[in-house]
């Protein structure tokens, strides 16, 4: 089955990838006329993984060049609130299904509400546990949480996928649904897990 793919959001895994094929990928979204997004946690996670030294000036630049060049827009927040809302049900879901601490899937969840909350159809991560079926599931069980209260979101259906899948998924403004669903893993995030207790 093949879907319409009108929006994107870039991850900021994806903008720091140092492959020329992502360069490829965003020339194929702007001349297909898909919109490209980023979030303002997107953007100030790439300036404080440069300010904290966990990334060079190359890749910094590369990312910047990326955004500015593609003409990749700062998504807007449609409602504090309910982004607030949705991201704190987001924070409890990837802890039960990713088994991590808070304070490691606080950007990730800051990222899916946006894009939960614009009705983004496809978002570009190099992030393996945020294109996994883990992550889906999370996805999911969000929009069905939040669909009673926020009815826009009834309609939201992400489809979370890599440079790799979107090459071989993609075509004229459309992916394979059932391709992607065949490369998905059940990946989850690797980090400070919590301790078993004995």
């Amino acid at each position: 089955m093949k879907r319409e793919i009108k929006s994107s959001l870039l991850d900021t895994s994806f903008l720091l990838k140092s492959t020329d094929v992502i360069n490829s990928i965003l020339q194929t979204l702007t001349n297909d006329k898909v919109h490209r997004f980023i979030t303002k946690t997107i953007y100030r996670e790439i300036e404080t993984l440069f300010l904290v030294g966990r990334i060079g000036l190359e890749e910094y630049d590369r990312a910047i060049a990326r955004y500015k060049c593609f003409k990749c827009r700062l998504i807007a927040q449609e409602s504090e609130e309910r982004d607030h809302a949705i991201r704190e049900k987001c924070i409890i879901s990837m802890e039960e299904h990713h088994g991590v601490r808070r304070e490691n899937i606080r950007n990730d969840c800051s990222i899916l509400a946006t894009a939960i909350d614009n009705n983004i159809d496809l978002v570009l991560s190099e992030d393996f546990h945020f294109t996994s079926r883990v992550t889906d599931r999370v996805v999911k069980e969000l929009c069905d949480k939040s669909c009673p209260i926020y009815q826009r979101i009834c309609n939201s259906d992400i489809i979370l996928i890599n440079k790799d899948t979107f090459m071989m998924a993609y075509s004229s403004r459309k992916v394979d649904l059932d391709l992607i669903e065949k490369i998905k893993e059940n990946v989850i995030k690797s980090g400070k897990r919590y301790q078993s207790i004995r």
